[in-house]
């Protein structure tokens, strides 16, 4: 693996997207300056930069393997180096939107408010405790973030809306599903109790080591994609 061709392609990407990159940090900067602005939900608004970081790993990461980004797919690279390149433009973008929310959320927030009412709201906001989550949230948008980026190369278009659309067909379809097991496991107790209650959030296990079934997601994932560009290898 070398390190020049990473850096190479780090460059490219940029040069390819530029204008996709600058519309995205814009439209975040402005997102979190009116959200901060009128007091419009400020606890989900921070949520916007991951949005639009899903939405800039879905069809910015095509490149990795379609022939429409030139100045991308003529830098010679291993599969190896476009994936390793894949995971830190991924994490360099987002703290690129997470600085721009954070200026944006301060602009609305100290300079636009005091103009739009009389009276600021004395209980203000603790920026660090809006954009800082626990490690369950961090493991959340790994998930989210793996599933997009195989989803990117593995979708040939649309891949933002199709996997949206493919996440809740699955979700749903594994809710039906985990109804009808419980159903066809338990229909005795539930003949003879009039109801059941099954809890998997109590049980001893997942209490203590629930963080392992994010990894494995995000392992899993990650894996699928490096596989996927190994197929497209020539």
């Amino acid at each position: 693996m070398n390190i020049t061709h990473i850096t190479n392609l780090f460059r490219a990407y940029f040069i390819e997207n530029k204008k996709r990159l600058l519309i995205c940090c814009l439209a975040t900067f402005a997102a979190l300056a009116f959200g901060f602005s009128f007091s419009a939900m400020p606890e989900i608004t921070p949520f916007f930069p991951y949005l639009v970081l899903f939405f800039l790993v879905a069809f910015g990461n095509s490149s990795l393997i379609k022939n429409d980004n030139l100045h991308f797919n003529t830098l010679p690279a291993s599969n190896l180096e476009k994936f390793v390149h894949a995971i830190f433009s991924i994490i360099s973008l987002g703290v690129l939107l997470e600085l721009f929310a954070l200026a944006g959320a301060c602009t609305g927030r100290f300079l636009i408010m005091p103009f739009l009412r009389s009276e600021i709201n004395t209980h203000g906001y603790s920026f660090l405790s809006l954009f800082l989550m626990d490690l369950k949230g961090y493991l959340i948008f790994a998930m989210i973030l793996a599933l997009f980026l195989f989803t990117s190369i593995y979708f040939k278009k649309n891949a933002f809306l199709k996997t949206i659309g493919v996440s809740i067909g699955f979700n749903f379809g594994i809710g039906l599903y985990f109804l009808a097991l419980t159903y066809i496991s338990f229909r005795d107790e539930m003949y003879r109790n009039n109801s059941l209650n099954v809890n998997l959030a109590e049980n001893q296990f997942f209490q203590a080591y629930w963080y392992l079934f994010p990894i494995a997601i995000v392992v899993f994932f990650l894996s699928l994609t490096y596989l996927r560009l190994r197929e497209t290898e020539v």
